[in-house]
């Protein structure tokens, strides 16, 4: 319809002034006209908070998943200059990818925040993880010695164990799950 093309623009490859900080398009293309990639993960946030929520309200009963694909390790490395709490982001570190990764700290934060505020935290198991390896020895981390992958030979998209080996923490505050310890089982993770 009409009103669903008169949300859409044609974006160019660059960056754009928005309202949480500067935005990138990294490929021209059509897309929402107020997208800002600042604003990704602050909207995920809002958008979880929201369904809990409700959820909470109309379903009480019932349980409920979220699954909460964070932006961090995904070009382009946009931070908000600022998080919802006003603690700063951008700049903070020596790039953008390093402050992301700031951001994603924040961001689970708040989602545990929520879950607490909400009084489920101890009925939530919470799994956090990544879908592939970290990223290549590049322009995200030279002169700061962080690699992703750690000592493991290769990265994101690459066959070696670097680009397929990834963390993975799971929390459940009811007890079941021991805080605090560790474990070497393999785990499958598809994406």
């Amino acid at each position: 319809s009409e009103d669903v093309l008169s949300k859409i623009k044609f974006w160019m490859e660059g960056s754009y002034p928005a309202p949480f900080g500067t935005s990138m398009i990294e490929k021209q293309g059509d897309g929402v006209n107020d997208w800002d990639s600042t604003a990704y993960n602050m909207i995920l946030v809002n958008e979880t908070e929201a369904f809990i929520k409700n959820h909470l309200q109309t379903r009480p009963e019932d349980p409920f998943l979220t699954y909460v694909a964070l932006g961090g390790v995904h070009t382009p490395h946009s931070p908000p200059d600022k998080y919802m709490n006003e603690s700063p982001i951008a700049g903070e570190h020596a790039n953008g990818h390093l402050d992301v990764l700031l951001e994603m700290d924040y961001v689970v934060g708040s989602l545990i925040q929520i879950l607490k505020d909400n009084d489920v935290d101890k009925d939530t198991i919470i799994i956090f993880t990544s879908d592939n390896g970290g990223l290549a020895k590049n322009k995200f981390n030279e002169g700061n010695k962080h690699y992703s992958s750690g000592p493991l030979r290769g990265f994101k998209s690459s066959v070696y164990e670097g680009g397929h080996r990834v963390p993975l923490t799971i929390r459940w505050d009811n007890g079941n799950i021991p805080k605090g310890e560790t474990r070497s089982n393999l785990v499958g993770l598809n994406d």
